[in-house]
């Protein structure tokens, strides 16, 4: 019997996700998070430890999932989307 072969997934280009954040990156990151009034919202230094946990963990978790936690409060609530979506970006690609 032939073993199953799993769906395939769309294609993506993974040059985007492989990039590392240049320094002047993380220090924007760095800035938006702190300017983050929110007092639930993680710091750059948790964002890390955050995301070393993110990549442990045995189920994928989606962005969606998880920028609640960065951002603090949910998603539903930000309406500065000149601090959200930045961050959303950068994230995606640490």
């Amino acid at each position: 019997m032939k073993p199953a072969t799993p769906a395939s997934s769309p294609a993506r280009d993974d040059r985007y996700f492989a990039q590392r954040l240049s320094e002047a990156e993380i220090e924007r990151l760095g800035a938006r998070l702190t300017a983050n009034a929110h007092p639930e919202a993680l710091s750059l230094e948790a964002v890390d430890g955050f995301f070393c946990a993110l990549i442990a963990s045995p189920r994928l978790i989606l962005p969606h999932e998880y920028m609640s936690v960065i951002l603090g409060g949910t998603l539903r609530e930000r309406t500065d989307c000149s601090t959200t979506s930045p961050v959303c970006r950068s994230c995606s690609r640490c």
